[in-house]
């Protein structure tokens, strides 16, 4: 859905509705390419980019063959962005993998009750769910500990 451009002030991006609003004597059968000081910004394709090692975000619009059109700007991160980044994407998967580890725990808690015999089996499944985080490849890569029944 394409934005417009205030080609006197250069505020953009601006919605078709306050195009709408702030030309309230115009008809719209549908989206126009010009109104007033309102030009609709032609959208092009968002360039390829590596998430891990830029970031990209929308330009300001160029004027080209009368009309105007979208821009993209990629930028590389620094080094410390990309530690940032890493550790963000390695908490995000580190938090998901929890989650998934506690729902495992939370499906065997009714072995641990006073009045049920917890067997060797499950006492060690248990242990080796709470002990994922210590594996050398956590978060990147987990093995899950089976037991007969659970998985």
């Amino acid at each position: 859905m394409g934005s417009y451009i205030n080609v006197d002030t250069g505020e953009y991006p601006v919605s078709f509705s306050r195009v709408r609003k702030d030309n309230p004597n115009v008809s719209f059968s549908n989206k126009v390419k010009e109104v007033g000081l309102y030009k609709l910004v032609q959208e092009t394709t968002r360039p390829d980019f590596n998430p891990d090692l830029q970031h990209i975000a929308e330009g300001s619009p160029v004027r080209c063959s009368g009309g105007y059109m979208q821009t993209w700007l990629v930028t590389d991160y620094t080094e410390e962005q990309i530690q940032s980044h890493q550790a963000g994407v390695t908490g995000t998967k580190s938090n998901r993998i929890l989650r998934h580890r506690n729902q495992k725990l939370k499906e065997t808690d009714w072995t641990a009750l006073s009045d049920v015999h917890m067997t060797d089996e499950m006492r060690v499944y248990r242990q080796a769910l709470r002990d994922v985080t210590l594996q050398k490849d956590f978060p990147q890569h987990v093995v899950w500990p089976e037991l007969e029944g659970v998985n």
